[in-house]
């Protein structure tokens, strides 16, 4: 079973989306299992006897990953670079993103993985 937080990744349609059990106030709108109606504008795909998360929380989809495993920025849509590989945090990875009006960043970490997961959290 998922908790509130926790972060997963699912292929969907053929490609992997990054997903997130997140708490909801309002009952249940926005989740994965939700499917556009024009009648009823969202209607679960499951019933809600078939829902298969706790009363509580909904799945997010939080986005589409890259062949990195790196979700896109949260700003303007693109996805980050990678750069570095040195043996010290100083010298270790970077995620980020560079655009016209923002810069984001997901500080620097000796694995590649331990930067991208880094990078996921922040959504």
């Amino acid at each position: 079973m998922k908790k509130i937080g926790e972060q997963w990744i699912e292929d969907i349609d053929g490609k992997k989306h990054m997903l997130k059990a997140v708490n909801y106030s309002d009952g249940c709108n926005g989740c994965i299992f939700l499917r556009y109606d024009p009648d009823e504008f969202y209607t679960c795909n499951r019933g809600r006897l078939g829902c298969p998360v706790d009363d509580g929380m909904i799945i997010k989809d939080l986005g589409v990953l890259n062949e990195d495993g790196c979700l896109p920025c949260p700003f303007c849509g693109e996805y980050p670079e990678i750069q570095g590989g040195g043996l010290s945090r100083a010298e270790g990875y970077l995620v980020f993103c560079d655009g016209t009006s923002h810069s984001v960043t997901a500080g620097a970490f000796i694995a590649k993985q331990e930067a991208i997961n880094e990078w996921n959290r922040r959504a």
